[in-house]
């Protein structure tokens, strides 16, 4: 793949992927990006506008729903979901109304986002460790060499 045979064709190629990959990111994502710390610094303005949430810290459970925490900042979420505990991390969207509150439309609950995010390291390690064992910094050309495969292979021979 790496060879100079047709390298422009696979640059463009590789290149169209990416740029497909940022379109479709870029159409799919949600229409509304106003988020509840903006609704806090102007609570008049976002008045029964829609707001979204990715990713966010349920701080604590009430009767009536529940503490959204992002940060330092905090605000009461009303709307059950079946299911979260403290802890947990969700992605909402909701009504922000001016009194400081959110009114729950949608959510997901991300289950397990810390194993993920460990688990996530392991093969992350595991392409440095085989970088490494393939490649040396030389650090007086300021560029990573091939190391010298063969004399390994000579001297286990």
């Amino acid at each position: 793949m790496f060879s100079n045979k047709n390298r422009g064709l696979k640059i463009f190629l590789l290149s169209g992927v990416i740029l497909l990959g940022c379109l479709y990111g870029w159409h799919s994502r949600p229409e509304c990006e106003t988020w509840f710390q903006d609704g806090l610094a102007d609570p008049e303005q976002f008045d029964g506008k829609e707001i979204v949430a990715f990713y966010k810290e349920v701080k604590f459970l009430t009767e009536d729903g529940f503490q959204l925490k992002d940060g330092k900042d905090e605000i009461p979420v009303t709307g059950q979901i079946p299911g979260v505990k403290e802890g947990d991390f969700i992605s909402l969207t909701a009504i922000f109304h001016r009194e400081g509150y959110l009114e729950l439309k949608r959510f997901h609950i991300h289950y397990g986002r810390q194993l993920k995010q460990v688990v996530s390291l392991v093969p992350f390690l595991l392409i440095l460790i085989f970088f490494f064992k393939q490649y040396r910094f030389d650090w007086k050309r300021k560029v990573f060499t091939q190391r010298n495969i063969a004399l390994k292979i000579n001297i286990l021979g």
